[in-house]
């Protein structure tokens, strides 16, 4: 198995619980530090090897478009996709999926901060321990806010639970939103 170079960039939200911060600006260009969220992921997957990302948009589109315009990252390359209608995940990574090569790809959302040596863990990881899908997780005192992830003795996946009800998980996993496949 090789090491992914390619990426999916979920950016299609309108980042409604941010309030009036979204209002006029995407949650992808929201500003953490010196750099927005979007490039966050963007550089962390570049330090993983990426090379081509495929960001899916739709609120505010045309800022996501101008900012990838002018502030390219080095060796990697970044088209977008419409979605005229956020339906969710699996239809943004079905617009995608035509903008790709076959081959090990990942899957993020464009609001997710992780140190960029996740990246490179995860990427070296599904290369040593090859599976169909990996994702990244984290450990929470209840999983209610997220998606509850249950493994099992091995750290096989055999259930994911979006939402659970407050309480009801019998897992501390929750995951953290990016997927090597």
């Amino acid at each position: 198995m090789q090491k992914p170079t390619q990426a999916i960039i979920l950016a299609a939200g309108k980042g409604t619980r941010l309030g009036s911060i979204t209002q006029n600006t995407p949650k992808a260009l929201v500003r953490v530090g010196d750099k927005t969220l979007l490039d966050h992921v963007r550089t962390g997957l570049a330090a993983a090897g990426v090379k081509h990302t495929v960001i899916v948009v739709s609120h505010l589109a045309e800022q996501i478009e101008a900012h990838l315009r002018k502030y390219p990252i080095s060796g990697q390359t970044a088209v977008t996709v419409w979605q005229p209608v956020p339906q969710g995940t699996g239809q943004a990574c079905k617009l995608a999926v035509s903008k790709l090569e076959t081959g090990p790809t990942w899957i993020t959302y464009a609001d997710i901060l992780v140190d960029r040596a996740e990246y490179e863990r995860m990427a070296q990881n599904f290369v040593d321990e090859p599976c169909d899908l990996m994702l990244a997780v984290f450990d929470v005192d209840d999983p209610y806010q997220g998606a509850a992830v249950y493994v099992d003795e091995t750290g096989k996946v055999t259930e994911i639970i979006e939402k659970p009800e407050r309480g009801t998980s019998t897992t501390r996993w929750n995951s953290a939103g990016i997927y090597l496949s």
